[in-house]
């Protein structure tokens, strides 16, 4: 949903430092709408929010807490992981990676 790198890096930006109020307030500015700049293809804060959703999600994170018989802890102990097939799936289906998959295999000497 973004033009390029450059106005990605701006709406990462954007969603980790400011609310929704304060970017709505930064895309009025007059400078993000000089026609010197390239301007944003998103214009308000609902819309880049709508286009940060629309990126592709990859494996979801789980988590697992650890019971220790025998053994007694301050904190429980959580495991924090990734299913493998998910993880596998994402990125074979991925075509970002199309180009740098190897399925042949072959000897390093």
């Amino acid at each position: 949903p973004f033009s390029g790198r450059e106005e990605w890096e701006l709406a990462k930006f954007l969603i980790e430092n400011l609310n929704q109020g304060q970017i709505s307030c930064f895309l009025k500015l007059l400078w993000v709408k000089s026609e010197t700049q390239q301007q944003p293809t998103f214009k308000t804060a609902p819309q880049l929010l709508t286009f940060m959703d629309a990126l592709p999600k990859g494996p979801q994170w789980r988590c697992t807490t650890i019971e220790t018989d025998g053994y007694v802890t301050m904190h429980p102990v959580h495991l924090i992981w990734h299913d493998a097939l998910e993880v596998m799936k994402h990125i074979f289906g991925n075509p970002i990676f199309a180009n740098d998959m190897e399925f042949d295999p072959y000897e390093i000497f």
